[in-house]
């Protein structure tokens, strides 16, 4: 029951540490996921694990081992399911759904 991990150069990354879609498959598993510091997951850690610094990666191999000391803990079967339904929520299906509504009305 190994975590996700994304982990981008900061300074090489031209997408600058977003990969939204790739949070969202991970979460679908239900499993934790480790990521450079992705602000819109900031209030999140239920779902993704990331450091305070947003210019470097410092804290996040901290973040790594404290997550694989306690993974059991991070991937209970509640968190799970709430990672997925949080990814379903989110699907590609359900966000088209969502933008035909509002031009709907």
């Amino acid at each position: 029951m190994f975590p996700f991990i994304i982990c981008y150069g900061i300074i090489r990354d031209h997408s600058k540490r977003t990969n939204y879609h790739k949070i969202l498959e991970y979460l679908s598993t239900g499993k934790i996921v480790i990521s450079n510091n992705i602000t819109v997951y900031k209030d999140r850690p239920i779902f993704v694990q990331i450091p305070f610094f947003r210019k470097n990666n410092k804290g996040l191999s901290g973040i790594f081992r404290n997550v694989l000391k306690e993974i059991d803990l991070f991937n209970e079967a509640d968190k799970q399911l709430e990672r997925q339904m949080f990814a379903i929520k989110n699907s590609y299906e359900n966000q088209i759904l969502r933008i035909e509504e509002h031009i709907n009305n």
